[in-house]
């Protein structure tokens, strides 16, 4: 009986697929594994993010009933103050009657004393001629007791006006006083109104969850990541925000667009690191980006809790200041004004929203929490803009702000 001899070397096929099956089937399990939790972070985030809307949506609400009796307590008072403006005008009318009656008195009492002097200047001469016909002197007489009687009426007609001229301006006065009483109290209750309002549409777009809700933001990506990971280990964590094509060596160059040396692409108000833990934050033309409300609210207090205790805080800014003092002396051309103020605008980042001066961005970042302010330059021409340069730290212990100037 003849023997087969039996194949000596590289494995067949379906012993090769027995042996990887298992390898296979853990690798598949491990990536599965992975992307699970990978949905599980990402559907706790959406959850999260979910239940702060949902809170801040109910806190909307109740601002909304609470301005709702507000208004309705304005509407009553509104309707309490009609009877008394009615009244008013009331008063106003018969004040001017009266106004009228007293200047149309003073007028008969000026004609009735030419009158009256005419009277006594030529009445002596008309006696003399005819002081023999005593009819002439009874008929002189009476038309003297007529006008004498005339006189008394008028200056009594007179009196009387001013006494009820003088009431009339007392009750107008209490009526003045108590309008304006109410006038008060209303302004000052529709000036909360409209602070209330405005405090909530910032809050809301402007406040500091309104990232967490923003559907479009970007998410950050890390692209040169042995670059960030030493300059963490190493603790000398500075930002380059906004770098657009001008990137700093020394710096993690950071834009929303992935252009040539950007290192994070990521939003300037979302970024991957922890609080407390960056060395310096810098920025050149940035800030000029976004509205007042924004940065107050949102972007420096943010971009503080990032510096760590001692943190330095650099800004390069347009100088609005600078800008339209050239402006007015006619040195500062209109088109590089306008240029400057709104941006270039030929991109979705390149508007400008705000206008800041030295003084003006000193006091937010004093509001933010930064302390030892300074202003290296103020007024310095760049190109088309005048701008200003200032830095600030983050307080290793409470002091006192101070500025250099």
């Amino acid at each position: 009986m003849s023997t087969t001899a039996l194949p000596v070397g590289r494995p067949g096929a379906a012993e090769s697929g027995r042996f990887l099956g298992p390898v296979t089937r853990v690798r598949n399990w491990l990536r599965g594994r992975s992307r699970y939790e990978a949905i599980r972070a990402r559907l706790a985030r959406l959850e999260a993010a979910g239940r702060q809307q949902a809170l801040a949506q109910a806190h909307a609400i109740e601002i909304a009933r609470a301005l709702e009796e507000k208004i309705a307590r304005i509407e009553e008072n509104a309707l309490a103050l009609a009877p008394v403006q009615a009244r008013l005008a009331r008063l106003e009318s018969a004040w001017r009657q009266q106004v009228y009656l007293h200047l149309h008195a003073a007028a008969g009492e000026d004609r009735l004393a030419a009158f009256e002097a005419s009277w006594r200047q030529h009445v002596p001469a008309f006696v003399n001629a005819v002081g023999t016909v005593s009819a002439f002197g009874h008929q002189l007489a009476r038309l003297g007791k007529e006008v004498q009687a005339l006189h008394n009426e008028s200056m009594a007609t007179i009196r009387s006006i001013q006494d009820r001229t003088e009431i009339t301006d007392k009750e107008i006065k209490k009526l003045s006083d108590t309008s304006g009483k109410y006038g008060q109290e209303f302004s000052d209750l529709w000036h909360r109104l409209e602070f209330i309002r405005s405090e909530i549409l910032y809050e809301i777009r402007y406040g500091r969850d309104a990232n967490n809700l923003n559907k479009n933001k970007i998410v950050p990506r890390i692209l040169s990541l042995e670059k960030v990971e030493a300059a963490r280990n190493a603790g000398l964590l500075r930002l380059n925000l906004g770098c657009g094509h001008i990137a700093l060596d020394d710096f993690i160059n950071i834009d929303r667009r992935e252009l040539p040396g950007v290192d994070i692409v990521a939003e300037v108000g979302n970024l991957p690191f922890e609080e407390s833990s960056i060395q310096e934050i810098y920025s050149a033309h940035l800030l000029e980006h976004f509205p007042q409300e924004e940065l107050r609210r949102r972007l420096l207090p943010y971009w503080v809790s990032l510096l760590r205790p001692g943190g330095r805080f650099r800004a390069v800014v347009p100088d609005g200041e600078a800008m339209v003092a050239n402006l007015a002396a006619r040195t500062y051309p209109f088109e590089d004004f306008r240029a400057v103020l709104f941006g270039g605008q030929d991109y979705e980042g390149d508007f400008h929203y705000n206008l800041l001066t030295p003084d003006s961005l000193a006091g937010l970042l004093r509001e933010a929490g930064l302390v030892n302010l300074e202003i290296p330059a103020r007024g310095r021409l760049n190109g088309q803009c005048f701008e200003f340069e200032i830095v600030a730290q983050r307080p290793a212990t409470p002091v006192t702000n101070s500025v250099s100037r």
